[in-house]
């Protein structure tokens, strides 16, 4: 045991021994401070961690791309280090409200910012990157990740910190690998992107044809798709709703054509060739084609309550195929129907997380898998 004149002549107990350690090789070392919108102090804590690092003779960094960060300079995206402003002689300070995303590759990754901040900063030892958490799990993807939470006495704080921590927690071998393409303005509400942090692809024109858009952007990744993609296309949705039929069967025609090339880029592709499912299916039917009804299907229901003859009959009929390794033709018949309701469930059982995500009320996967998975 040692003596307590021992104990403090050991350099290896300096309360700031773990810091040196840290910074003793000299590189940049970044620190994500993530987001509370319940946390007002957030401002003081970036004080505190600043001063810190300056009693260690550390430049430090402050990069500000929380929701309530000031927008950046129009610059920031072709000179990043004439946009970073001096605060005091060994700290500066970086408004990037939305500067994350606009550096998202094509997995849905954001790290090229932190490299662009390396390259702007090369004097900063550290960088305290304060951002929301679906910036921070995308900017962190492929960097080791020791969050620092910010929370507070208040229930909503401790219940945000807490969520925060459970998002970035949650199966990170697929932060930055789900990825969504679509035609309808809608699908970001669907997925609630605001919150999930899903990167959503919308057609950067909606005055022309959507589907050659959505395919356009699909094929910018096709070399490197991300473990989970969902393509939206819809132009024989809008078509036939129109009473365009002609124009229906070639925007039919083109998307048949697109999956086909699609699943040849995948099978060309080592990395997806042979490990990766292929699920098609649409949202609905269009019915009967009596008394020009093929333009739509009927929601069902009027003002909130399920009005029969409301549905057109047959509009709920739809087609399903899946392809992908260990996959089987279906034993399914019109007396036996499968439902889209089992897509979610045989979309987790082909990446063999069924068990560990399904839920108590899903429908089960489709009985499509030759082998047990």
């Amino acid at each position: 045991m040692m003596s307590p004149a021992s104990f403090h002549d050991d350099p290896s107990f300096d309360q700031a021994a773990g810091l040196r350690r840290l910074f003793g090789t000299r590189r940049t070392r970044f620190l994500a401070l993530v987001q509370n919108p319940f946390v007002d102090s957030s401002e003081l804590v970036i004080e505190r961690l600043c001063d810190a690092a300056l009693a260690l003779g550390l430049h430090t960094l402050v990069v500000d791309a929380a929701d309530g960060a000031p927008a950046p300079r129009e610059m920031a995206l072709l000179d990043l280090a004439a946009c970073i402003e001096p605060l005091a002689d060994e700290v500066s300070y970086l408004a990037a409200r939305g500067l994350p995303i606009r550096h998202v590759d094509s997995r849905g990754r954001c790290g090229a910012f932190l490299d662009a901040i390396e390259r702007a900063v090369p004097q900063a030892d550290m960088v305290i990157v304060h951002a929301g958490t679906s910036d921070v799990a995308r900017l962190f993807a492929a960097r080791p990740l020791r969050p620092m939470l910010l929370g507070g006495d208040s229930p909503r704080c401790m219940t945000e910190a807490y969520a925060a921590l459970k998002r970035l927690a949650q199966r990170p071998e697929f932060a930055g690998q789900v990825r969504v393409f679509a035609e309808w303005d809608a699908v970001p509400a669907i997925v609630n992107a605001a919150r999930s942090g899903l990167p959503v692809s919308l057609p950067p024109d909606y005055e022309a044809e959507h589907d050659p858009q959505v395919m356009a952007a699909v094929r910018e990744v096709l070399t490197d798709l991300p473990r989970v993609t969902w393509i939206n296309l819809g132009d024989t949705d809008t078509h036939a709703h129109a009473g365009r039929y002609s124009d229906y069967l070639v925007a039919a025609s083109a998307a048949d054509g697109f999956l086909s090339e699609l699943w040849m880029a995948i099978e060309a592709n080592p990395r997806t060739a042979g490990r990766t499912t292929l699920i098609v299916t649409t949202d609905h039917g269009r019915g009967a084609a009596t008394r020009n009804r093929w333009r739509g299907h009927g929601s069902g229901r009027w003002r909130g309550i399920n009005v029969a003859g409301l549905r057109h009959v047959g509009s709920d009929a739809v087609w399903i195929a899946a392809r992908g390794p260990g996959i089987r033709s279906g034993a399914y018949g019109m007396e036996d129907c499968a439902t889209i309701s089992q897509v979610a469930a045989t979309m987790l059982r082909s990446i063999d997380l069924l068990e560990a995500e399904g839920q108590p009320d899903m429908a089960p996967p489709l009985d499509v898998f030759a082998t047990v998975r």
